[in-house]
């Protein structure tokens, strides 16, 4: 009778060991789902190559944004998808709210009042260089920007630029390399666009383009929709913490060396 009643006891215990693990992972598992994945956000991306910044590959779209914006949202709690989206569509889904955060993005690069009333912007997460791209052989002085009143000038519908009521024309394209092939083409009188990108398609697309000066060079953030303010002051958080631990360094090395496949 004592034996058989400690067996009960043992069985007894066993299932409410059972049952309380059941439980308890149960309750763990919910509670870093929540912490993981409190919302998610999706982040609009270019139709075109952008290396390191954005490109595509193994029939996926990665990139040295894509990966500062989703170590940012696993840092606060977001879980961010991406969708390729023209700048223009880019631009008009982050007003409507569609689009709550981008990156990497420069305050004169968002002036429109619409703009202005729903956007918020991070500390500074990467530098960002535009320059002046000129048709081969064809290279003109530029000391101020009234230099450009007369001119062509081949820009990416969508984007503002530093300087543009003073451009003769502006020349709008879809994406860069129709803009880099205007350029090398002699359609424009020149262009403006990142260096680090433009250098990358000129080459894989043996363009003969001149570079030329700096049009402007600033330290990009990330633009956050109003609707999520409360999460500005975490954003911010994140990227310190990114600096302090050397993770900016760690995606940019990640992406330094890509080669087309």
């Amino acid at each position: 009778m004592q034996q058989s009643g400690y067996r009960g006891i043992y069985r007894t215990l066993a299932w409410f060991v059972g049952v309380l693990s059941v439980a308890i992972f149960f309750l763990i598992s919910i509670s870093f789902s929540s912490v993981s994945y409190a919302e998610q956000w999706v982040l609009g991306i270019p139709k075109d190559d952008r290396p390191p910044l954005t490109y595509t590959q193994d029939c996926k779209h990665v990139g040295l944004i894509i990966d500062i914006v989703s170590e940012v949202g696993r840092r606060i709690g977001v879980e961010i998808t991406t969708e390729v989206v023209a700048a223009s569509e880019r631009r008009a889904g982050f007003i409507k709210g569609k689009y709550l955060i981008e990156c990497c993005i420069i305050e004169g690069w968002r002036t429109r009042p619409e703009e202005q009333a729903v956007q918020l912007f991070s500390s500074p997460v990467l530098q960002i260089q535009d320059i002046f791209i000129f048709p081969p052989q064809q290279a003109f002085s530029i000391p101020d920007m009234a230099a450009l009143k007369d001119r062509k000038i081949g820009t990416i519908r969508g984007y503002s630029y530093k300087g543009e009521r003073n451009f003769g024309s502006r020349i709008d394209h879809e994406s860069v390399m129709p803009l880099l092939e205007s350029i090398a083409q002699g359609k424009v009188d020149v262009g403006i666009f990142q260096r680090r990108a433009a250098a990358f398609h000129s080459r894989q697309s043996n363009l003969n383009l001149t570079f030329g000066p700096m049009h402007h060079e600033v330290q990009a953030g990330i633009r956050l929709h109003k609707s999520k303010a409360h999460f500005l002051s975490a954003i911010n958080e994140a990227i310190k913490a990114m600096e302090k631990d050397g993770s900016f360094k760690s995606l940019s090395d990640k992406h330094s060396t890509w080669k087309r496949q």
